[in-house]
């Protein structure tokens, strides 16, 4: 009767393959989520959506990453964003170096079929979308504001997205 070795280098190599393959479908799952957020307007599956006549009174204290987007249902393309911690961004080509979670200035983001004459005169064109197959993220003009506040004037339809689960 032959003994069963557990250290067998074909028993080792099999497993090694298996990891592998996890590995790989692990990563290419979350590569399809991130097209499809970009492909969305960098909207994912877990952002929360909602219309509301006055903006929140108070502030997102609790949250520790998130990129909160506000528009008018006017002129959808035109986003007001506003980021807090380490969340992670569309690819962007920018024009100089920045940092937009140490912001100063108003700044814009703009996509590749924007105009830079439709950006509000008081922000400041910092970058483009690098994102060639996103027609909404083509289409869309962030305005990253100094001040990080929610402003009403600057619509009532809110979308919410965190890498949090919770």
């Amino acid at each position: 009767m032959k003994k069963y070795q557990f250290f067998n280098p074909k028993y080792i190599i099999c497993l090694l393959l298996l990891n592998l393959c996890c590995i790989a479908i692990g990563y290419s799952l979350s590569y399809i989520d991130n097209v499809n957020m970009i492909n969305n307007g960098y909207v994912n599956s877990n952002s929360i959506s909602f219309t509301t006549k006055r903006p929140p009174s108070r502030p997102l204290v609790n949250q520790d990453n998130y990129i909160l987007f506000q528009s008018n249902s006017e002129a959808p393309n035109f986003k007001h964003v506003i980021l807090s911690g380490s969340v992670l961004l569309p690819p962007i080509n920018f024009f100089g170096k920045h940092d937009l979670f140490a912001n100063k200035e108003n700044v814009a983001i703009i996509g590749e079929d924007v105009p830079i004459k439709n950006v509000p005169p008081d922000y400041k064109v910092i970058g483009k979308f690098d994102y060639s197959n996103s027609y909404k993220l083509n289409k869309d003009i962030w305005l990253i504001s100094s001040n990080n506040h929610i402003d009403e004037k600057n619509g009532g339809f809110f979308t919410f997205s965190s890498p949090e689960r919770d």
